[in-house]
C-alpha cells in the first residue's frame, strides 16, 4: 500500500509539471482574488470592516458614483434596512428610517431616531438634511442602536459622512448635468496647497429645474428647484 500510494504522487507530480503547475499555484491565485480591505470609522475609529461587530454599510466615493448616487434619498437603491424620503412631498427635509425606526414628524420638539453626522457633527434637525453627495469620500450607514459611541437619537442607527479632506497635490474638477423641465446642474472642486503646510478645499454644487406641474391661473411652475444644495 505504501508503494501504490508513492507511486500516486509521482504520477501527480509529472502531470503537474507537464501541465507546467507547481504546488504554490492555488496560493498565487488566491491572492489574486483577494479582495480589497475596507476601512470603517463605526466605531469612532479606523478598523477593517470585517472586524467591526456593527452591522454597517460602507459605500466609498466611487461606489455612489458608479451606482448614480447623487443625493441621500438615492441611498434606498443600493442600502438595505433603510427608507429616505423628502419630507412633506417636495420639501428638502429628510425623513429617515432604519430598520423600521425613525420620525415622520419633523417639529423642531420632536427628534428623529437616525442621526447624522457630517464630518463628526451632528445635524440636528431634519431641515436641509436632504443633501446632495457631492465631494464624499465615504458614506457609512449603520443599522441597529448607536448612542454607546454615537450619543442620543440614534435608536434606529445613523448615518456618518466623511467630506475628502485637502491635500498635499493640487486637484480640480468641473461636471455637469442637463436634462428635461430645463434642467441644468453643475459641480466644481478646487483641492489647492497654498504652503508646505496649509491646504485649502473648495466644493460645491447646484441643482437648477422648472417646476412640473403648472398652475393654470398664473401660469407659474409647481416643485421647481433653483438654490445651491451646498
Amino acid at each position: 500500500m505504501p508503494a501504490v500510494n508513492h507511486n500516486r504522487k509521482l504520477l501527480l507530480s509529472a502531470l503537474l509539471a507537464a501541465l507546467g503547475l507547481t504546488g504554490e499555484a492555488p496560493v498565487a491565485l488566491a491572492q489574486q482574488g483577494a479582495l480589497e480591505e475596507v476601512v470603517v470609522t463605526a466605531r469612532r475609529r479606523e478598523e477593517s470592516l470585517q472586524e467591526t461587530p456593527v452591522a454597517v454599510t460602507a459605500l466609498s466615493a466611487d461606489t455612489l458614483r458608479d451606482a448614480g448616487v447623487r443625493n441621500l434619498a438615492q441611498l434606498n437603491q443600493i442600502v438595505p434596512n433603510i427608507e429616505v424620503s423628502s419630507a412633506n412631498g417636495t420639501a428638502p427635509l429628510a425623513n429617515i428610517y432604519i430598520r423600521g425606526v425613525g420620525q415622520r414628524n419633523t417639529g423642531p420638539n420632536i427628534d428623529s431616531g437616525v442621526g447624522i453626522y457630517i464630518d463628526e457633527v451632528y445635524v440636528g434637525r431634519p431641515d436641509g438634511a436632504l443633501l446632495d453627495i457631492y465631494d464624499i469620500q465615504s458614506v457609512q450607514v449603520l443599522r441597529g442602536p448607536q448612542g454607546t459611541l454615537f450619543g442620543k437619537n440614534t435608536t434606529g442607527g445613523a448615518l456618518v459622512f466623511t467630506t475628502n479632506r485637502p491635500g498635499e497635490e493640487f486637484e480640480a474638477a468641473l461636471g455637469g448635468r442637463v436634462g428635461n423641465y430645463d434642467r441644468h446642474d453643475g459641480n466644481a472642486m478646487v483641492n489647492l496647497p497654498l504652503t508646505d503646510n496649509l491646504f485649502t478645499r473648495l466644493a460645491g454644487s447646484t441643482v437648477n429645474s422648472d417646476g412640473y406641474i403648472k398652475n393654470l391661473y398664473d401660469g407659474d411652475k409647481v416643485h421647481e428647484r433653483g438654490s445651491p444644495e451646498r
